[in-house]
C-alpha cells in the first residue's frame, strides 16, 4: 500500500517518511524522521514534519489512500494557500492527513500534543483552514479495515495497480 502511495507523488517532491519503526521501510530507501511524540498518532508526525522541514508549506499523505493519483495530488498542491492547512473536502468528510500543513501550524500541533489532544481533526477547530474540492473525490477513499478495500485498484489515467 506504502509503495503505491510513493508512487503518486509528483517527481520533483522530496519524501520523507515519518516513523518509529525505521527497519520496517528501510527497503523503500527514503530519508525516515522519527516523531517527537511517539505513540501518539498521526498528529505527531505532522509535528516531526513541520518541526524538520525547512519549507513554509508541507503536504502531509497518510499510506491509506489506495486509489490516489498524482493528478489529485497535484489538485492538492495547486490551491490558494488562504489558510494554514489546505485540506479536500470528500463525500467522507476532510482529508487532514492528505492535506497541506503551513509551517506556521507547528505551535499549535506542538501544544495539542503536550495537552494530550491527539485527535487531528480536533486541530481543525483551533487553526484556519481551507476546503478544496477535488476532481476525483473517489482518489482519497481510505482504508482503515480490510472491508474498505476498493474491489477496483485502477484509477483512471493512472495504470498502477495493486493486484
Amino acid at each position: 500500500m506504502i509503495e503505491r502511495v510513493i508512487a503518486a507523488i509528483p517527481s520533483p517532491y522530496p519524501i520523507f517518511l515519518i516513523t518509529n519503526s525505521p527497519a520496517d521501510y528501510a527497503h523503500l530507501d527514503l530519508p525516515m524522521l522519527p516523531d517527537h511524540y511517539p505513540g501518539c498518532g498521526p498528529l505527531a508526525g505532522i509535528h516531526a514534519g513541520l518541526l524538520h522541514s525547512p519549507m513554509e508549506w508541507n503536504f502531509f499523505l497518510a499510506c491509506d489512500f489506495p486509489l490516489l493519483n498524482t493528478s489529485t495530488i497535484n489538485e492538492i498542491v495547486a490551491a490558494p494557500r488562504q489558510a494554514q492547512i489546505i485540506l479536500p473536502e470528500t463525500p467522507a468528510g476532510l482529508q487532514p492527513l492528505c492535506a497541506l500543513w503551513s509551517k506556521t501550524a507547528l505551535p499549535i500541533v506542538a501544544s495539542a500534543l503536550q495537552n494530550k489532544e491527539l485527535r487531528v481533526r480536533a486541530i481543525l477547530a483551533k487553526l484556519p483552514f481551507y476546503k478544496i474540492s477535488l476532481t476525483d473525490a473517489r482518489a482519497l477513499a481510505n482504508l482503515n479495515t480490510p472491508q474498505d478495500l476498493p474491489t477496483d485498484f485502477s484509477n483512471p489515467g493512472d495504470d498502477r495497480s495493486l493486484r
